[in-house]
């Protein structure tokens, strides 16, 4: 099981369709996939999106810190946005990549665009998920109880907006709590970085019960982009959306892709 080891912690990670890289139109910059908020790379397994992309890319997929099998600190401290910025740097680095196509979902997406706004230049496209780069309070995971699973529960439907499903809690409890709700730091507004979007190809994916579609809408308005719409499904289940997500974000590379090689 590969592991970076940074200042004093490990951050898991998986490369997958390496043996596809030689192939003849093999996309040569590889894909990131960044996991959202108590997920882990299981979700991208899960939601088919890798068994997608691996065929014609090479995929990176990480544990982000306080998820997975990556170290779990349980000190608010440790989860500011630079650290989690230099995390992704410092793993690409390790990896000798120096661009990626990134796809994010939520969390994910929200350090999509903070490396847009500190390291543009390691970012070819940018796939984001039910996020957007306004302020975003978790206020709620102030009042979690040490030990409480109960309460961590309320508080994650209180930020997504939505009830949880049985499946769904019961994957959530088997995180460390304790380092979840010290990761769960508010997410600072850097709209600043919108203008610098129109650089790069993106695009935006939302569910259409997610409460922050209206977000999403008005930053898709101000990029000129289409939001893909995923229908009757809320932030939780957005993922895995089958066929109609991978579907798009697939084609969505390969045309990035093709555009960026036939340019050179």
């Amino acid at each position: 099981m590969p592991f970076l080891e940074r200042q004093s912690l490990k951050l898991h990670y998986q490369v997958f369709g390496e043996r596809a890289a030689n192939l003849p139109g093999h996309d040569k910059v590889p894909v990131l996939l960044l996991h959202g908020f108590s997920g882990s790379i299981e979700q991208w397994r899960m939601a088919g999106m890798i068994e997608a992309l691996q065929v014609d890319h090479t995929v990176i997929a990480i544990d982000l810190r306080g998820h997975g099998q990556s170290s779990k600190p349980r000190s608010p401290q440790q989860y500011g946005l630079q650290q989690r910025l230099h995390d992704i740097v410092e793993m690409l680095e390790h990896l000798h990549i120096p661009r990626v196509h990134l796809v994010g979902y939520s969390m994910g997406g929200w350090l999509g665009f903070g490396m847009m706004t500190q390291f543009p230049q390691m970012i070819a496209s940018l796939c984001v998920g039910g996020s957007h780069p306004f302020h975003d309070s978790m206020a709620a995971f102030r009042q979690v109880q040490k030990d409480q699973p109960d309460t961590f529960i309320k508080a994650f439907e209180s930020f997504i907006g939505e009830p949880l499903s049985t499946p769904a809690k019961a994957m959530i409890v088997q995180n460390d709590l304790q380092a979840l709700t010290a990761a769960a730091q508010d997410r600072e507004d850097m709209s600043n970085v919108i203008p610098s979007l129109n650089s790069i190809p993106v695009m935006l994916f939302c569910g259409e019960l997610d409460q922050r579609l209206s977000a999403m809408e008005t930053l898709a308005q101000q990029l000129t982009l289409p939001l893909l719409v995923l229908p009757r499904v809320g932030h939780a289940l957005a993922p895995f959306a089958g066929p109609a997500l991978t579907s798009a974000v697939k084609a969505f590379l390969l045309n990035v892709s093709a555009t960026q090689t036939s340019s050179f």
